[in-house]
C-alpha cells in the first residue's frame, strides 16, 4: 500500500476592537500526495459579555473545499450499490 502524506500551511490573525470585541480569521491550504488540495477559510467574531468570570459569545463561519471529490479519486466498484441494498433491505422487498 502506498503511503499518503500531506503538507499544510496555515495563517491565523485577530484584531481586538476595544476591550470586548475581537475579530479573527484563519486559512489553511493543504496539498496531498494524491494531487488533491484542501482549502479552509474561516472568519469569526467574539464578544466578551462578562469579564470576571469570563463569558464570551462567539460566532465563526467556516468554508472548506477539496479540488477533487473522493469519487473522482477512486470511482466506486460497479454493482456495489446493488450489493449493499440487497444486503440491507429485508427479503420481503426483493
Amino acid at each position: 500500500m502506498a503511503a499518503f502524506s500531506t503538507h499544510s500551511t496555515s495563517l491565523w490573525g485577530y484584531q481586538a476592537l476595544g476591550e470586548r470585541l475581537i475579530l479573527s480569521s484563519a486559512g489553511d491550504l493543504s496539498t496531498h500526495t494524491d494531487n488533491n488540495v484542501r482549502q479552509i477559510l474561516t472568519t469569526g467574531v467574539q464578544f466578551r459579555v462578562l469579564m470576571n468570570p469570563l463569558f464570551k459569545i462567539k460566532y465563526f463561519f467556516v468554508y472548506g473545499d477539496y479540488r477533487y471529490r473522493a469519487v473522482d479519486l477512486a470511482p466506486p466498484v460497479p454493482g456495489l450499490l446493488t450489493l449493499i441494498f440487497s444486503l440491507l433491505l429485508p427479503r420481503a422487498f426483493n
